[in-house]
């Protein structure tokens, strides 16, 4: 087995962004697999900066929150005119049976909702839309 040829897979693991590699060419076989340490996603939470990826502004007072992945939707008790605050909880997405908390970025008002809870989401599907208030 050749260190280099190993070197040059490992290489363009790093260039294309890749989590795994497996190569085969007659008797030689290799197998490289990336781990990486548990992130606060992987312990059950968003991070506010992961949701900002996830917003899209429509006017600058006005933000569209998404779904940063895909899962079953649990709403918090809000409800259209609701006041939130920055870090209050706007709902869960559970998947993989881990709940994923999902909190707001900004002080504003609940304007609309667009989903209901227990009910499937999709990676970027609109769920709220907020109207920031600054103080």
């Amino acid at each position: 087995m050749n260190l280099e040829i190993i070197k040059r897979y490992v290489d363009l693991m790093d260039k294309e962004n890749l989590i795994e590699l497996e190569v085969e060419d007659g008797e030689f076989r290799v197998s490289l697999k990336k781990e990486f340490e548990k992130s606060d996603k992987d312990k059950g939470y968003i991070e506010e900066s992961m949701l900002e990826e996830k917003e899209s502004k429509i006017e600058n007072d006005i933000v569209e929150i998404t779904s940063p992945m895909v899962g079953i939707v649990h709403l918090s008790k809000l409800k259209i005119d609701s006041n939130i605050n920055k870090g209050d909880l706007l709902c869960t997405v559970e998947a993989m049976k881990v709940e994923n908390k999902i909190k707001s970025n900004h002080k504003g008002v609940i304007i609309d909702i667009y989903i209901e809870s227990n009910t499937p989401v999709e990676y970027g599907q609109k769920m709220f839309l907020i109207k920031k208030i600054t103080e």
